[in-house]
């Protein structure tokens, strides 16, 4: 895959993300994708048909989980084979790979809700928020998330 358009970001609706599996919806020229990452397979849907499936992880992971750096290089390589119409010849770094990749970095997604109530309970849809994207945590939240992503990491090891 050439590296040209590769700043190339779709707008994934309702900030997606999650795990097990990851899952991202976006529409490009009335077309509708529905991008999931769940055992260690990646697909894309288009119009509710698999057109792109890419196994990114040995199938011992039952893999279904992407950390915020590795979802900055899948939905920009994804965003830019969508763009340019080049899924058939489209070919990703498996998760290890993806830590050496240009893109590594925190990006826009996935977003998280960031609560402003300032209580300890469980927050309800009175509770003031704001959606924030994964570049955007304080040091706090990003060593909570980078924990979390380590001890499954982890774990897929043993």
């Amino acid at each position: 895959m050439t590296k040209n358009n590769i700043n190339i970001l779709l707008q994934f609706d309702n900030g997606g993300g999650g795990a097990c599996p990851v899952q991202y919806d976006t529409t490009y020229h009335n077309d509708h994708y529905f991008i999931r990452y769940r055992h260690s397979c990646l697909t894309i849907d288009k119009n509710d048909i698999t057109i792109y499936e890419f196994r990114l992880a040995p199938e011992k992971y039952d893999d279904g989980f992407w950390s915020d750096r590795e979802t900055n290089v899948y939905l920009h390589l994804l965003s830019q084979a969508i763009t340019t119409n080049t899924l058939d010849d489209l070919i990703l770094p498996t998760i290890e790979e993806s830590h050496i990749h240009q893109l590594h970095a925190l990006g826009e997604y996935p977003k998280y809700i960031d609560w402003k109530c300032g209580k300890t309970h469980t927050h309800t849809d009175s509770c003031p928020y704001q959606i924030i994207s994964a570049k955007d945590l304080n040091p706090i939240q990003r060593k909570k998330m980078d924990h979390y992503y380590n001890e499954i990491r982890d774990d897929q090891k043993k």
